[in-house]
C-alpha cells in the first residue's frame, strides 16, 4: 500500500492569475490539501493560455508547470474556459484537441522523471484521465482521477471506439471522485452491473468545497450589505446569476422567466463568456433592458458583495444538445454558505445538496414557466420563512467547508493506495 508525498495535480482549467475568470476550484483544493497536510509536496500541471501564463511559478501551497501544444501560442486557447464550450464556440478548435493530449503526455512524462511524483491526480478524464493512464502504464506511476460534469460521457460522441476507451481505461485508476450524484451517473453508464461492481469500491462522491459560512446577511460592521450595481438601486428584490456566460449554464431560461415577473424584479448577470451577445439581443427583444444588468467577471470582496445583496440566486443548469453539463457549481455552495435563497435547476447537480423546500428550491430544467412560478413563491416569503431557509443552507454547508473536503480527498485518495494495476 502506498501513501503518497509527492502530488502531481494535472487539470487542463486552471487559472492564470488571482484576476483570471477561469474557475478557481482546482487550486483551492490543492491550497486546502496543503494547508491539511503541509508534510506532502504539491505541484500541478496544466496548458499554457495564449501568452497569459508562464513555464514555472512557485506558489506558497504550490508549484505550478504549464505546457505548450500548439503554436504560436496565441492559439494556445482550447481549456481556458473549457475544452467543448471553445468547440462550440469555433468548431476548428476541435483539430487542436490532439496536440492537446500530446502536449500533456509528453510534459507529463517528462514531471514524473523530473520532479518524481509518488502518484498521479487527474482533473477530468478528457484529455487527462487518458494521459494519465498511458503515463502510469508506460512509468508505473499510480494514478486517481476526479470526475466533473460531462468529461467521461463525452466519449459517447465518438462512434464505435469511444466508450471503449473509458471501459479499458477507468477501471485502472487507483481512486476516483466525483463531485455529483450525476457526474458519477454519467461514468457509470459506460459499464454493465458486473463491470460496475469491480469499480464501485474505489469511488467516492466528494464536491468541491464551500467558502466560510456567513453567519448573516450583514457585513463585518453590523451593516446590511446593499448592491452598489445600477440594476439593483432602488429594486425591491433581485435575482442573481453567477458564472460563465455558456450554453449549459441555461441563461436563456432564466431570461423567459424573468419576463414572467413583476417587473419590480431585477437581474444581475455576473460573468462573460461566448453567449454574452445573444443574452443581450434577448435582453433586448424581451423588453428587459431596465431590468437586467451585466455585470462582468467578478471575484473576491465584489462577488461576495453581489451574492449577499441579492434575495435569490439562481441556477437556471441546463444539458446542451452536444452533452455538455454541471458537474455541480460552486456557486451553489457559495449561495449556500452565505444563507442566501437559492434557486436551481435539475440539471445543476445541486440536488446533492439541496432539499427543496428546506435549505433551497430546485425547480426542472429548461422550464421558465416552472422556474418563474418558483421565483414568485421564494421573492413572496415573509421574513420568518426566508431566515428559517437560509439557517438551513448555512447548516447544510458546514460539513462541505474546504478543510473538511480536502481531508476527505487527502483520506481517500492519497492514503492506502492500492499497487499499480499492470
Amino acid at each position: 500500500m502506498l501513501t503518497p508525498r509527492r502530488i502531481l495535480v494535472v487539470a487542463s482549467t486552471f487559472p492564470a492569475s488571482p484576476t483570471d475568470a477561469t474557475p478557481r476550484f482546482v487550486r483551492d483544493l490543492v491550497e486546502a490539501m496543503h494547508r491539511e497536510d503541509p508534510s506532502r509536496s504539491f505541484a500541478v500541471l496544466a496548458p499554457h493560455v495564449g501568452t497569459e501564463t508562464v513555464t514555472y511559478q512557485r506558489h506558497e501551497h504550490f508549484e505550478e508547470f504549464r505546457f505548450g501544444y500548439v503554436w504560436p501560442r496565441g492559439l494556445q486557447r482550447l481549456t481556458k474556459r473549457g475544452i467543448m464550450p471553445a468547440i462550440a464556440a469555433q468548431p476548428w478548435m476541435l483539430g487542436v484537441v490532439p496536440f492537446l493530449f500530446l502536449g500533456e503526455y509528453l510534459a507529463m512524462r517528462r514531471l514524473v522523471r523530473t520532479w518524481k511524483p509518488d502518484v498521479i491526480h487527474a482533473q477530468w478524464f478528457t484529455p487527462q484521465g487518458v494521459v494519465a493512464a498511458m503515463v502510469a502504464r508506460a512509468t508505473g506511476v499510480p494514478w486517481v482521477l476526479t470526475t466533473h460534469a460531462s468529461d467521461v460521457s463525452i466519449w459517447n460522441k465518438l462512434p464505435f471506439f469511444g466508450g471503449g476507451i473509458v471501459r479499458a481505461l477507468l477501471p485502472f485508476a487507483q481512486r476516483i471522485t466525483a463531485v455529483s450524484t450525476g457526474t458519477l451517473a454519467r461514468a457509470r453508464g459506460f459499464f454493465d452491473v458486473n463491470e460496475w461492481a469491480m469499480i464501485e469500491p474505489k469511488v467516492r462522491i466528494i464536491p468541491m468545497g464551500a467558502p466560510a459560512i456567513v453567519a448573516s446577511a450583514e457585513n463585518a460592521t453590523g451593516n446590511t450589505v446593499e448592491s452598489h450595481t445600477s440594476a439593483n438601486r432602488g429594486a425591491t428584490r433581485s435575482l442573481l446569476f453567477i458564472g460563465r456566460l455558456a450554453e449549459k449554464k441555461g441563461i436563456p431560461v432564466l431570461l423567459d422567466a424573468l419576463s414572467r415577473l413583476d417587473a419590480s424584479v431585477r437581474l444581475v448577470i455576473a460573468g462573460t463568456g461566448p453567449e454574452e451577445d445573444a443574452l443581450r439581443a434577448q435582453v433586448a427583444r424581451l423588453g428587459l433592458t431596465e431590468r437586467v444588468e451585466f455585470a462582468g467577471f467578478v471575484t473576491g470582496a465584489a462577488k461576495d458583495a453581489l451574492i449577499a445583496a441579492a434575495d435569490v440566486v439562481v441556477v437556471p443548469s441546463i444539458v446542451t444538445p452536444s452533452g455538455d453539463a454541471e458537474g455541480l457549481p460552486v456557486v451553489v455552495l457559495e449561495a449556500l454558505a452565505a444563507g442566501r435563497l437559492c434557486v436551481a435547476t435539475d440539471a445543476s447537480g445541486a440536488g446533492d445538496v439541496i432539499t427543496d423546500g428546506e435549505n433551497g428550491f430546485l425547480v426542472p430544467a429548461r422550464d421558465s414557466e416552472a422556474l418563474a412560478s418558483r421565483l414568485k413563491i421564494v421573492l413572496a416569503l415573509d421574513a420568518t420563512a426566508r431566515e428559517r431557509v437560509a439557517a438551513r443552507a448555512r447548516e447544510s454547508m458546514v460539513a462541505l467547508q474546504w478543510p473538511l473536503i480536502a481531508r476527505r480527498h487527502l483520506e481517500f485518495l492519497f492514503t492506502d493506495l492500492p499497487a499499480p494495476s499492470a
